[in-house]
Formats: structure tokens, C-alpha cells, sequence
């Protein structure tokens, strides 16, 4: 009989555990977390004309009252350090402009030197809270308008599919896509973009 019991509590142990990892499977991810990192979209255009007319902006959203902190790295050493620190009250949003100084690395004649993104470097920006928050980054601009929310860290993963635009080759007529006839600029297709 005790032999029995236990059986049949083993097995109904085993079926709830089971249906409770089913369940947690399918729980969707939250946009909330408490720590946060960012990466700087370059605009396709590359013209100094418009360049004081862009900005970019993290955009942080809390439920509750809470103190966050905005964080960037040397680009030479990755050493962290603190930016600045902000108080955001409950249910209202703080806009904080992104110090491009530390997400764009520039040679001495002021062009991003890794334009293609395909090596390494210190140039994220590290948000964190004592509470949860949604974060996005927000650039706006002659031919600069982007937007993506963040993922909290413990919601990333190691694969990804992405939607994107289809490229523009540059073989169609005139000013091609996304340049205005007002900035002098030209199409380079090995880059994918626009160069002055």
C-alpha cells in the first residue's frame, strides 16, 4: 500500500513539473528588465550639412520611482564608467541623449572608422536600474529617423531573425534612395551607403 502511494505521488510530481515547465515555455518575454545595452545606428546618409539637425536619444520608461544609471566604455581599455545617473518617477519617461563621443569611434578626420560593424569594439551604452524599465533608442534627422526597443539582458539570446529593408544597389536613375538633392552626396555600393 505505502509502496503504491509513493508511486502515485512520484508520478504526480513528475506531471506537474512537467505542465509547469509546458506552461513556462510559453510565457512570452517581457520588455521589463533592469539592465539594458545599446548600440549607435549610423544613418545612411554621411553628409555634413544635416549633421546639426540629427540627434539620438535613449528613451527610458518606468512603472515605479526609480534611480538609473547610464554607462559607456573606453574604447581602448572596455573599462566601464558611469555617465550620469537619473531620477525617473513612476509612470513618466525620461529622453537622454546619447554621448556619441563613446559609441562611434572616428578617425582624425572625424569618419567613423568601422563603418561595416564587423570588428570588435568598446562603444555600447550600459543602462541600469534599481527597478524595472523599458528602454529605446530613438534617432531623429534629416534621413536619420530610427527606432528599436531594447531587450533586457536576460532575455537575449544567440539567434536572431531580422526584418530589414532591402539594400539599394545604386544602379537606379538620379538621387538615389534616401538622398536629397538639397546635400551634395553619392551612393556607395560597396558600403551600402551614402558618402559626401
Amino acid at each position: 500500500m505505502i509502496r503504491r502511494f509513493l508511486l502515485l505521488a512520484a508520478c504526480l510530481l513528475l506531471a506537474v513539473s512537467t505542465r509547469a515547465q509546458q506552461i513556462q515555455s510559453h510565457v512570452p518575454l517581457s520588455s521589463f528588465g533592469q539592465d539594458f545595452y545599446l548600440a549607435y545606428m549610423p544613418s545612411s546618409l554621411d553628409c555634413a550639412a544635416i549633421t546639426p539637425f540629427q540627434s539620438t536619444w535613449i528613451v527610458i520608461n518606468a512603472p515605479y520611482d526609480c534611480n538609473v544609471t547610464i554607462s559607456y566604455f573606453d574604447q581602448i581599455t572596455g573599462q566601464e564608467f558611469t555617465d550620469k545617473t537619473y531620477r525617473v518617477k513612476a509612470k513618466h519617461f525620461v529622453q537622454v541623449p546619447v554621448n556619441l563621443s563613446n559609441t562611434v569611434v572616428h578617425d582624425n578626420t572625424g569618419k567613423n572608422v568601422n563603418i561595416d560593424g564587423e570588428v570588435a569594439e568598446y562603444t555600447s551604452c550600459h543602462v541600469r536600474s534599481d527597478k524595472i524599465i523599458t528602454v529605446s533608442y530613438f534617432s531623429t534627422g534629416p534621413d536619420d529617423c530610427a527606432m528599436y526597443m531594447a531587450l533586457p539582458v536576460h532575455a537575449l539570446g544567440k539567434k536572431y531573425v531580422v526584418a530589414a529593408a532591402p539594400n539599394d544597389d545604386g544602379m537606379g536613375g538620379g538621387i538615389p534612395r534616401g538622398c536629397s538633392g538639397h546635400f551634395p552626396a553619392q551612393w556607395d555600393p560597396k558600403l551600402g551607403i551614402h558618402v559626401t
